[in-house]
This record gives C-alpha cells, sequence and structure tokens, in this order.
C-alpha cells in the first residue's frame, strides 16, 4: 500500500503540467507571431504595433464633405464678343468651336437685322393679304442700303473677331470644309498651318483698307498701302516655303488661277502649258492690280497690254494649240 501515495503525487504533478501547457497555448494563441521577436533578436521598432487601449478614448476626426465646383454657361457668355473669345479660350474651348459659336451667334445678330427690313412694321394679322403688307418704294430703297451694310459689314466683324474670311468661312459649311487642306497638300501640317495663318493675316489688311475706301474705290494713297501690305506677304510667304513650293501655292490659291481654270474649259491645258500662262496672267494682274478699270485711259492700257500677252501665249504654244486656245 505505500507505493499509492508516490503515485498520486505523480498524477498530481502531470495534471498540473497539463494545464500549464494549456494556459501558455492560449496565451501564445492570442498573441501573433510577428509580436514576438525571436530569441536573441531584436524587435523592429519601425513596424507599427496594436495602439494602447487609452487611444480609443481619443475623438473621432472630423468627416470630410466634397463639393464639385458649379458651373454655369452664363459664366463665359458677354455682351462683349471680344470677352466672349476670351472667356471660351480661358477654359481651353477648342478654337474650331469657339469659330463655331462666334459665326453663329453673329449671323443670327445679323439674321435679325436684316428681318426687320423685310416687313413694313405692320403687326402680322393672319386673315391679311401679301399686297397690304407690301413695302412702299422709300422702304424697298432703305431695305436695300441696309442689307448692302450688312453684308459689308458682316465680313469686316468676323474678320476683326476671329480673323476669318467670312465667304471662305461659311463655304466650309457648304461646299468643302477641307478645301485648304487638299489644295495645299504638298506642305507639310506644320507648314501649311503657318502658311494659312500669314493668307488670314495680310487678306485682314486688305480689308481693313479696302472698308475705308469711298464707294468701294481706294485712293492713291491707299492703293500704295495695298500694295505695300503685298509686298509684305510676298516676303512672309517666302520666308515660309521654298521658291518652288511659293510657286505652286501661287497656282493653288492666287485668283489668277482661279480664274484661269474657269476660263480655259475647252482648251484642257497641260500643266507645262498651265504654268506657262499662268505666269505672263499673273504678272499682268499684278500690274493692273487696284486700279480702277473704269477708267478709261487704265481699261485701254490693260487692253494693249493684253493683246501683247495673248501674242507672246500664241507663239509659245505653236499655231495648232494656239488656234485651240483662241
Amino acid at each position: 500500500m505505500k507505493p499509492r501515495p508516490a503515485a498520486l503525487i505523480c498524477l498530481f504533478n502531470l495534471t498540473l503540467l497539463g494545464v500549464g501547457y494549456y494556459w501558455l497555448g492560449a496565451y501564445y494563441n492570442g498573441h501573433p507571431a510577428r509580436d514576438r521577436p525571436a530569441s536573441g533578436q531584436r524587435p523592429d521598432v519601425t513596424q507599427p504595433h496594436a495602439a494602447p487601449a487609452a487611444a480609443s478614448a481619443l475623438p473621432a476626426p472630423p468627416a470630410v464633405v466634397y463639393k464639385t465646383n458649379q458651373f454655369q454657361w452664363s459664366q463665359l457668355e458677354s455682351p462683349d464678343y471680344r470677352q466672349y473669345i476670351a472667356n471660351l479660350r480661358a477654359v481651353g474651348c477648342p478654337e474650331a468651336t469657339v469659330r463655331d459659336i462666334i459665326i453663329t451667334d453673329v449671323m443670327r445678330v445679323y439674321a435679325a437685322r436684316r428681318g426687320q427690313y423685310y416687313q413694313n412694321g405692320r403687326p402680322f394679322k393672319y386673315w391679311e393679304t401679301d399686297e397690304k403688307r407690301k413695302l412702299k418704294q422709300t422702304q424697298l430703297e432703305e431695305r436695300e442700303a441696309q442689307l448692302a451694310l450688312i453684308d459689308k459689314e458682316l465680313p469686316a466683324v468676323l474678320r476683326e473677331l476671329l480673323g476669318i474670311n467670312y465667304e471662305r468661312e461659311v463655304n466650309k459649311y457648304f461646299v468643302d470644309a477641307e478645301e485648304d487642306g487638299r489644295r495645299l497638300a504638298f506642305l507639310s501640317d506644320d507648314k501649311r498651318a503657318r502658311v494659312l495663318a500669314l493668307r488670314d493675316q495680310f487678306e485682314g489688311r486688305r480689308e481693313q483698307v479696302l472698308w475705308q475706301a469711298p464707294d468701294g474705290k481706294p485712293t492713291p494713297g491707299q492703293i500704295e498701302q495695298l500694295r505695300q501690305i503685298d509686298r509684305e506677304q510676298d516676303a512672309a510667304l517666302g520666308g515660309a516655303m521654298t521658291a518652288e513650293e511659293r510657286y505652286e501655292f501661287d497656282l493653288t490659291t492666287s485668283p489668277t488661277a482661279d480664274r484661269m481654270r474657269r476660263e480655259l474649259i475647252g482648251f484642257n491645258p497641260t500643266e507645262a502649258e498651265f504654268r506657262d500662262i499662268f505666269s505672263r496672267e499673273q504678272a499682268l494682274d499684278a500690274a493692273y492690280a487696284y486700279q480702277d478699270t473704269n477708267d478709261e485711259t487704265v481699261r485701254a492700257a490693260r487692253a494693249a497690254d493684253e493683246q501683247t500677252m495673248r501674242a507672246q501665249i500664241e507663239a509659245a504654244l505653236g499655231p495648232d494649240r494656239a488656234a485651240q486656245f483662241e
């Protein structure tokens, strides 16, 4: 019977040892291994650790409320077109869109001005015939005068605001929006853009001089201004293109070349013939640019020079082609 106390003591010690292992395991299971540095290893103080329990008592950070900027078109619009254009450009509006907006707005204004001259001031009554609303002779004369003024003023306004040629810009909506690109395909994109900008710039300067000409007939002083503008344009375009490109630019875009393409229907010139005739025609047009063709002296002088030029063209063409040219 003596061995029983020893056995009980051993059983008691084993029980204590099992309870100890149980509580140690529970303790370590509640603390992740990353929080326990290995034996002989210093803890990494750069790693975040759980915040103390006291930190939970700190107030929560303030809530941030985001509010988007509210944009209204009225912030851009202005009764002053120059300011309106500046506002559109300031917000990054594409230049083509700026043009579309301003052209539409300006043309609507001038359409309203035109409209007031197409009625005689009587309130509209649906039962009245057109005869009662017919304009009187004085009203017709006033309408024609005002419409002529509008037709002259509108291109000048758009040129001043946007630096564009009114007729050419309107043609983009009805004829061919890519005409300039097609005609000037022989130039690189950058060079074409620069040349077209120069063209618009000098066209605008000429229009300003002609706008001030009495009855559309420039004075001798204004003629000299126009010729000086032509010389400056020739120099600017010459600096933007090679000599061959400059010549092809004239063959493609000049009024002389456009007139020849209309007049030489049926003759069907070759490229070489067209270039030779163009050089002669262009020189003649330049000599009489801005001169009053209603003046008898000017008309007679030009007729004589044209006769000489045609004789030279026929001699260069030869008998068969000269007969076709005639």
